[in-house]
């Protein structure tokens, strides 16, 4: 597959993984964390091929493999699902963040808890973006029809 069409889907599955688990939370965070996804998906659809260039049809390995598909698939339905301690934590921070921008004493002190806030939402939905971005590579791969993934992975002259 071209970079172009891993990106493509990565935004999109980036940006609905981030939007998906921000479901309940409030307007301008869920925004936060939709714009988070977008950004990360698809720079992490693009993750395996910097991991592991294509520099020869069996270029696949650890990175393109089917175990890492596995993970990193049921990773992000997990986390859609029930939520992630790390995300639960950003989003945590990020509203401790806007507190103090409500009580900053200076407004610098606000920008700067704003800025805090704003970046923690970022974060909370650029991970699962970035997992679903990773996710969607390998799948793309897979569904080529021309190598597929390997079942484990190891670097050639390993096995």
């Amino acid at each position: 597959m071209r970079r172009a069409q891993h990106e493509l889907l990565g935004m999109f599955v980036g940006g609905a993984a981030g939007i998906w688990a921000s479901r309940g939370e409030d307007g301008a965070d869920r925004v936060l964390e939709f714009v988070g996804g977008v950004v990360a998906g698809p720079r992490a659809a693009c993750l395996p091929d910097v991991l592991e260039p294509a520099t020869s049809p069996g270029h696949r390995a650890l990175a393109h493999s089917l175990p890492v598909a596995v993970w990193s698939t049921k990773s992000v339905v997990d986390i859609l699902q029930r939520g992630s301690q790390l995300v639960a934590m950003l989003r945590e921070a990020s509203n401790a963040a806007k507190m103090r921008a409500g009580t900053a004493d200076t407004p610098l002190d606000a920008i700067f808890w704003f800025a805090q806030w704003a970046a923690l939402r970022f974060l909370a939905g650029a991970v699962p973006g970035a997992i679903a971005g990773y996710s969607s590579h390998l799948v793309l791969d897979q569904l080529s029809g021309k190598k597929g993934l390997p079942l484990i992975g190891l670097p050639k002259g390993c096995g």
